[in-house]
């Protein structure tokens, strides 16, 4: 999940990662306005502001329903060339995919013009817009192991419609491994490398021997060409590319009962995203799980229903090795420590590292009574 794309959830310092983060100043009446006009919606109320900052978020209570309308710029912003028209239209044409195949997806509607987008001028701004229906439902919490397993039901679901449907949007997601690094735009950004170049430099500044810093390296790019030979020959397909909490509801029985957000939706090799959410429900679980716990949680109930080809398997733990250790938020822990405590926090997280380079998944393919044994809660 891309730094300069993710939202705010009380993590870690992004200083390093993250540009700021502008107040929206919008005129309300205009978006309500825009509802009727290019949505044929019949407002019922004025719009509500859902969002303070970012790209505006609004909610149009209308005759037919309740329905978001979600603004990006026209003229692009850095991070996010890639939502223009053509590409709302193929996220429209994804989420009806989805939804016809029973999944909970939010669908967007089409304008007057038959598009899934319009456009929208406010004040001297001008607007790329799309309208979807309110998701229904609770905010979702992931509250224990069960939940868990039914997000990572649903990403198996996710993912087997959509190889069916054979749509694809022409570049990769904030998960992506692999990319040129030439700039920011999904597809060339590889968080995971970037971290790495981070933790690297935090090592040497704080001193930690260079026999632990070669260790490191040594280990992570053996890793990252074992996965990138593999790359091409895996499942790959359009995914909504950021399945967490914060973009589900949650049903009145307990199911997630709305997905939504897919500005950062793409391709992806089917088992990267599975490493990639195994890896941020294990760093994000809920109290009283264990990490290996969360994981055999998402990755069981993912596997029940898109059991994974031989080299899927394979190529799974070489991605958990990889991307466990350096996520964002572990790598800018572990520079703050270094920059606190200076070369013993910098030995201490280069040995932690390299215990995860060298970690042994076998235990997620365990039969399930034999993996029922390992300890999903702490004692």
């Amino acid at each position: 999940m891309s730094n300069i794309r993710l939202k705010t959830i009380g993590v870690a310092d992004r200083s390093e990662f993250c540009g700021p983060t502008k107040e929206i100043d919008m005129n309300l009446s205009v978006w309500t306005a825009h509802a009727a006009e290019c949505y044929g919606l019949e407002p019922t109320e004025p719009a509500r502001q859902l969002r303070g900052t970012g790209d505006p978020v609004v909610r149009v209570a209308a005759v037919q329903g309740d329905f978001v309308l979600k603004g990006v710029e026209a003229s692009g912003r850095e991070g996010f060339l890639h939502l223009n028209e053509e590409e709302l239209e193929r996220q429209g044409n994804w989420a009806a995919a989805m939804a016809r195949e029973g999944l909970p997806v939010m669908e967007r509607i089409r304008g007057r013009d038959g598009r899934y987008f319009a456009f929208l001028r406010d004040g001297r701004r001008r607007w790329l817009t799309t309208a979807e229906r309110f998701a229904p439902g609770t905010e979702f919490v992931c509250r224990d192991a069960r939940d868990i397993a039914r997000i990572g039901e649903l990403a198996g679901r996710l993912h087997t419609a959509s190889l069916r449907s054979g749509i694809r949007f022409g570049h990769g997601t904030s998960w992506s491994l692999f990319g040129s690094r030439a700039t920011q735009e999904l597809g060339d950004y590889d968080e995971n490398a970037d971290s790495f170049d981070a933790a690297e430099r935090a090592l040497a500044q704080g001193g930690c021997p260079e026999a632990l810093r070669v260790l490191v390296r040594t280990s992570y790019e053996t890793l990252r060409a074992e996965a990138e030979e593999a790359w091409p020959t895996l499942p790959q397909a359009a995914v909504q590319g950021d399945l967490c909490p914060y973009n589900l509801t949650r049903g009145a029985n307990g199911e997630i009962a709305g997905v939504f957000d897919l500005n950062i939706a793409g391709d992806e090799v089917l088992v990267g995203e599975l490493a990639a959410l195994m890896a941020y429900y294990a760093a994000y679980r809920p109290d009283g799980i264990v990490a290996d716990g969360a994981m055999i949680a998402f990755y069981r109930a993912y596997s029940a229903v898109r059991p994974l080809n031989p080299e899927e398997r394979q190529v799974l733990e070489t991605l958990l090795r990889i991307v466990a250790p350096f996520r964002f938020d572990r790598v800018a822990r572990g520079r703050s420590g270094i920059q606190a405590n200076g070369t013993e926090a910098a030995v201490r997280f280069a040995e932690e590292t390299i215990e995860l380079l060298e970690r042994n998944y076998g235990f997620l393919f365990e039969e399930p009574t034999a993996a029922q044994e390992r300890p999903l809660f702490e004692r």
